[in-house]
């Protein structure tokens, strides 16, 4: 029989404490964000319809918990991480945050591709009208969890990562979620969101791959085989 202290074993032995915290941060927030909004993990559980596509369902549920785990490793990255990276991480996670909730206020949902479109199109007068009508403060209560989570590790742990571990864990979110801009109408027919994090990384990284090269490459005009001519009309 397997014993509690060999099962710890299994465990990774640096940043327990971080790595329960960051899960605990992880949950409480696909709490909140369902309450809030009926959005993120537990609506998008809700929707994989796995009697209607077993695969699907199946490979949907399997993306769920991807993006879930990269959720994760920012909040970690945040409790393990030396002043500079963890300072420039949850200002990272504070401008998600802010943004996604601001749009689960003012719509009813999480950011897509268009949005950035929208935003980008608007006049100044427009954005400073749908940032004083639609922002949201709802999401300051959890940054403050994170910040203070932070700073109490920060303080009380002395093996911090550095700029390593931001760069590695850069390339870990950008090769994720470039897989599951691919892969997830594919496999999965949707990409749903587990989290106000993950929903903020598809819709950048989908617009990062669609919206320029649909600018740059703009639907091409039929050409005609022959033109109407134009039709003179007289009074009678």
């Amino acid at each position: 029989m397997l014993s509690f202290e060999a099962a710890k074993n299994w465990l990774p032995k640096s940043h327990r404490a971080e790595r329960l915290a960051a899960f605990v941060v992880v949950i409480g927030m696909a709490v909140f964000e369902f309450a809030y909004a009926r959005a993120g993990l537990f609506a998008s559980i809700g929707r994989l319809a796995l009697a209607d596509d077993l695969i699907g369902g199946i490979f949907s549920g399997l993306f769920l918990l991807l993006t879930l785990w990269l959720f994760y490793r920012s909040i970690l990255l945040a409790f393990t991480s030396n002043f500079a990276v963890c300072a420039f991480v949850l200002l990272i996670l504070a401008f998600i945050l802010a943004t996604e909730f601001s749009y689960l206020r003012s719509i009813g949902r999480f950011t897509v591709t268009s949005d950035i479109t929208y935003a980008i199109t608007a006049t100044s007068d427009q954005r400073a009208y749908s940032f004083a009508a639609f922002f949201s403060f709802a999401w300051l209560p959890a940054i403050a969890i994170i910040a203070s989570l932070s700073i109490y590790f920060y303080s009380t742990r002395r093996e911090r990562t550095g700029s390593k571990a931001l760069l590695r864990d850069t390339v870990i979110f950008a090769v994720s979620y470039i897989f599951l801009y691919f892969l997830a109408p594919i496999l999965a027919g949707q990409s749903p969101y587990s989290s106000s994090f993950d929903a903020f990384a598809q819709t950048l990284v989908n617009y990062a791959i669609s919206g320029p090269v649909a600018v740059a490459a703009p639907p091409k005009r039929t050409t005609l085989a022959q033109v109407a001519s134009a039709r003179r009309w007289t009074r009678e």
